[in-house]
């Protein structure tokens, strides 16, 4: 049977962890890495095979201390296999330096030196690896959350450089959450005034004269500033003297808090962000515990100060830096100077809708936009510091305005919502059940993915090997193969569940 390949499946067993490997492969899925420095990260096509969808690093001028980094939605794990591998396209025939760094509790890195022009099949052992903590040389082990890659480190070199095809190992949570169960939502029906069953006006400025973060914004009550308009609610940055709290302003807008607090879910908000440098308008979540003046949980919550209490944010925008988002985790190892941020440029951030997703479990945070996961959050040890997340959390929406705001030509911008909604984080059930000897493969005249076995009344989701979720759906009576013909040749990841418990499989597409 040379036409069918078969692969078997794995089973899942909630209590522990499977070893894996995974492959970025910039064909199957947008995969975004972050960057710093004077050096940029986009996909782009192979020099060599304009039909080859690879990364591309570029060093700008004065990059010295700049790279790229990408969170996978799995830790890496270095506890079995010691090696990670790439393809690195060599843009000259010199000396080529390459760092590839793995943090997590403990950081390791690996320097590999290339020479000669085009394609090279680079591999990284991490048996004998540098520790960053203590500067000794020895074999790595334990769990990462970032890989983080720096091209000719330490010197001032223009270019530009491609890479494709990380492949290297991770490990797997058991723990698997649904996100099936709407607990919350505001649709944002009709035309007027916010529903104040749902949303309190936060508009006491917390120091007696001004906001943080050197906002200049009055933040009002009023609707013109915070309303509804004919199925959209609209948060208005408008520029106006107006006078509250013996405090005069040139500009208003409004900063809602839920009055909703949750622990662990998925929020979806659907918006249309405002335009503008100088604005900032952020979808975000704070904990129920902060002792923030003003804030509608503080006077019966408030514990804990921030950044203590913890901040997620699910999506901010600066007007300086037009279709850029980004989301961010605050908390004490990470305020002011933040460390644990991740973004991506999407089309008309400010003149179409686009949804913002977060997903908050007890194991990771998780951020989207529009279905690309671009950005996780998964320290390998959690604690107080890091991880001020297991208790309630109320949503906030507001739009605020920094200096560098054009006072000649802006007058006002809205942020614009469609929708906000909040879903129960779920735990599948931790047991597993006997299975049969089950094969799945890949049915080139159906171009799907096909058992041997009959499943009944059993939920799919189907991955590519950077954890993106590109379908998911039912098996039934009705439904026995998973439809692939939009995917291209390659390796995926299948996930089947049933009456809460789960396994993993294998599939590939030839």
């Amino acid at each position: 049977m040379k036409h069918l390949i078969f692969i078997y499946f794995l089973t899942f067993c909630f209590s522990g962890w499977s070893q894996s490997r995974f492959v970025i492969d910039f064909d199957t899925s947008l995969t975004t890495f972050n960057s710093w420095g004077n050096t940029y990260f986009s996909n782009a096509n192979d020099p060599e095979d304009a039909s080859n969808a690879v990364g591309e690093i570029y060093n700008g001028l004065n990059s010295v201390q700049g790279g790229v980094y990408y969170d996978p939605l799995h830790q890496i794990s270095m506890d079995e296999e010691q090696t990670i591998h790439l393809d690195f396209f060599n843009g000259s025939t010199g000396m080529t330096i390459i760092k590839f760094k793995l943090e997590g509790q403990v950081d390791y890195e690996v320097v590999k030196f290339i020479s000669g022009y085009g394609w090279r099949d680079v591999t990284f052992n991490y048996s004998y690896a540098l520790n960053l903590n203590t500067q000794n040389y020895e074999m790595a082990s334990g769990k990462f959350q970032r890989m983080t890659l720096i091209v000719n480190p330490d010197q001032n070199i223009e270019g530009t450089y491609y890479f494709d095809n990380i492949d290297f190992p991770t490990v797997i949570p058991k723990q698997t959450f649904s996100f099936d169960e709407l607990v919350w939502s505001d649709e944002c029906e009709g035309s007027g005034a916010i529903d104040t069953n749902k949303w309190f006006h936060q508009t006491l400025l917390p120091n007696g004269f001004s906001w943080f973060n050197g906002e200049i914004q009055h933040y009002t009550d009023r609707e013109e500033n915070a309303f509804l308009s004919n199925g959209f609610m609209h948060i208005r940055a408008k520029k106006e003297t107006y006078t509250n709290q013996n405090v005069t302003k040139a500009y208003t807008s409004a900063r809602l808090n839920s009055k909703y607090a949750f622990t662990y879910g998925k929020v979806e908000i659907r918006a249309q962000l405002p335009t503008g440098i100088g604005t900032w308008p952020a979808l975000w979540l704070l904990g129920q515990n902060i002792t923030e003046n003003g804030g509608f949980w503080a006077s019966n919550y408030g514990s804990t100060p921030w950044p203590n209490c913890g901040e997620i944010d699910i999506m901010e925008h600066w007007g300086h830096n037009q279709d850029f988002i980004q989301s961010a985790l605050h908390n004490p190892s990470s305020y002011g100077g933040t460390i644990y941020h991740g973004g991506l440029y999407i089309n008309e951030a400010s003149t179409s809708f686009h949804t913002y997703v977060m997903e908050w479990t007890p194991v990771d945070i998780r951020f989207y936009v529009d279905g690309i996961n671009y950005y996780n959050y998964n320290p390998v040890e959690k604690n107080a510091d890091n991880w001020p997340y297991d208790n309630p959390m109320y949503l906030l929406l507001n739009t605020a305005i920094e200096p560098s705001i054009n006072q000649t030509n802006f007058t006002q911008s809205d942020l614009i919502i469609d929708y906000i909604r909040v879903y129960d984080a779920e735990l599948l059930s931790n047991e597993t059940e006997a299975k049969p000897s089950v094969t799945w493969y890949y049915n080139k005249q159906l171009d799907g993915f096909a058992s041997n076995h009959n499943y009944k009344n059993t939920s799919y989701t189907l991955y590519n090997l950077s954890g993106q979720i590109l379908y998911q759906g039912f098996l039934g009576a009705d439904n026995q193969t998973i439809n692939s013909e939009l995917l291209n040749v390659g390796i995926y990841l299948l996930e089947l569940t049933k009456t809460g418990k789960s396994e993993v499989l294998k599939v590939i597409k030839f």
